[in-house]
């Protein structure tokens, strides 16, 4: 056997393990996405589904008033208030069900092959957005296989588990998107940069937050070019920023016309998130004053006078980004799936490390503290009752099974004493936070922009990562699925005890 043959066995062998690695994460996606059904998923879905309803019945701008009789009728847990951008998107996937359900005449969502049709979407939306990681990984001079190491802890990730698979929520749209347009960004395509941009923002407006730092700091770029003139800068940052708003408002205009009342639900659910993220408030002067305007205007006014970058300081531009999106999360009110705003910049600091098993080892603990404790805090998110009439309930009759492993649960939520323990957990994310930034200063003054890596190789990396992915999914799956946790441990004690 010569040279060549060699190093193709070694390919084959490495390729056979990468794809029993994905096996094993695709499998954990699919293991969690099948067994959770939250009620906030039913509204999602059925809002996809009453587009369709509403453009074949002749009423498409009297949309959200078909969403209101849709709620009446107990088919949707939520009146539908997301914008119609949100709603057009999810439609696509769920005309299937529209047309079986008109044919059955009974609801699909209350099956369980239409409830995992309506979530699957996401599975590709996962898997798309894991790709484009591999692609920014890649184009900020770090190699393809480090691409596939982060692509790989983006899968497995307890956030990724928790907010898309468990909660079924559709902000991993917004963050595919922003992906997309950071990704042109960084290869200085700026119109399609623009676009992207435009289209993240139009799903929820939280992704523009990974690009306000983006338009403070950023010189020489089409949409943003910063002059002499300061207020003339402002104007312009003001202004890129106010754009999908101004979009928003246009594409809603003719529902707000032509259906004021269903569309009041829209402004109520707005109006709701707004005062969540002002309810934060520390007292200065006798003045209740929202933490996050405090933090976030410090925050910006600091990029603004102290930073200017290009697009080759890309390392420089995701750490802001994610300090932005961290600051959005922590200091208000937030719902626990928007975390996965901050995922993948997060993962992406691991550049910044001068010890990357180390970094991963307290990204995951860090990160499963707080899904875990979220998922605790924020119990009827990850309930039983969530599990009902979904892939193992329908396997093993849940109801006979878990009443060990329910009762437990139900005391540990419900006892005081733990809920400082929960607190905690959180905390350690706050903390890998602040090591992040530690990390960062330490990185400015060790290493030149995009040095090579010469600790990740080819070799180390599929090599230690088919022995500690089967760790990190379990890790990642108990800490977004207590609930699942403690009914396997009540139905092991419930067939030990009719074996005994």
């Amino acid at each position: 056997m010569n040279g060549k043959d060699l190093i193709k066995l070694k390919i084959n062998v490495n390729n056979k393990r990468k794809i029993f690695m994905y096996f094993l994460v695709y499998l954990s996606l699919i293991f969690v996405i099948t067994n959770y059904y939250y009620a906030d998923t039913n509204s999602i879905l059925r809002q996809g589904m009453n587009v369709w309803r509403a453009l074949f019945e002749g009423r498409f701008f009297q949309y959200y008033t078909v969403n209101i009789e849709s709620s009446n009728s107990y088919e949707m847990f939520h009146l539908g208030g997301y914008n119609m951008i949100s709603n057009l998107f999810i439609a696509i996937w769920q005309f299937p069900l529209f047309l079986i359900e008109r044919v059955i005449g009974t609801n699909i969502l209350d099956t369980f092959w239409g409830r995992i049709w309506g979530k699957s979407y996401l599975i590709i939306v996962i898997s798309i957005s894991a790709n484009f990681i591999k692609k920014i990984v890649i184009k900020i001079n770090r190699t393809e296989q480090e691409g596939e190491i982060i692509k790989m802890l983006f899968l497995c990730s307890a956030i990724t588990y928790s907010s898309v698979c468990v909660m079924g929520q559709f902000d991993i749209v917004g963050v595919l998107f922003a992906l997309i347009s950071l990704y042109y960004l960084l290869n200085e395509k700026d119109g399609l940069f623009f676009v992207f941009y435009i289209i993240s923002t139009q799903f929820k407006f939280f992704p523009i937050f990974i690009f306000i730092p983006i338009f403070l700091t950023l010189k020489e770029q089409k949409y943003f070019i910063k002059t002499k003139n300061e207020l003339l800068n402002i104007f312009n940052v003001i202004v890129l920023v106010s754009i999908p708003f101004v979009i928003n408002y246009l594409i809603q205009l003719p529902f707000n016309v032509l259906d004021p009342i269903g569309t009041k639900t829209v402004s109520s659910l707005s109006g709701e998130m707004i005062e969540r993220m002002l309810r934060s408030c520390i007292t200065i002067y006798g003045v209740n004053i929202p933490l996050i305007v405090i933090a976030y205007g410090f925050f910006c006014m600091y990029l603004y006078t102290q930073k200017k970058y290009t697009v080759n300081d890309a390392m420089d531009i995701i750490f802001d980004i994610f300090i932005s999106i961290s600051i959005i999360l922590f200091t208000c009110e937030s719902h626990p799936y928007r975390l996965v705003l901050l995922l993948p910049f997060m993962l992406l600091l691991i550049f910044l490390s001068d010890n990357k098993k180390r970094w991963i080892i307290i990204q995951t603990t860090c990160t499963a503290c707080l899904v875990l404790g979220n998922a605790i805090s924020w119990y009827w998110t990850s309930d039983f009752n969530n599990m009902k009439n979904m892939l193992i309930d329908n396997i093993i009759y849940l109801r006979k099974f878990d009443i060990y492993g329910t009762e437990y649960y139900w005391k540990l939520i419900e006892k005081n004493n733990y809920e400082k323990i929960w607190n905690i957990m959180i905390a350690a994310f706050i903390v890998f936070i602040l090591w992040e930034i530690s990390e960062y200063h330490s990185w400015k003054k060790r290493t030149k922009l995009m040095s090579p890596d010469s600790n990740v190789t080819l070799d180390e990396s599929i090599q230690i990562t088919v022995f500690h992915i089967v760790v990190i999914l379990i890790i990642n799956v108990v800490a977004a699925c207590p609930t699942f946790v403690f009914w396997l441990i009540g139905l092991i004690r419930n067939i030990i005890s009719h074996l005994i």
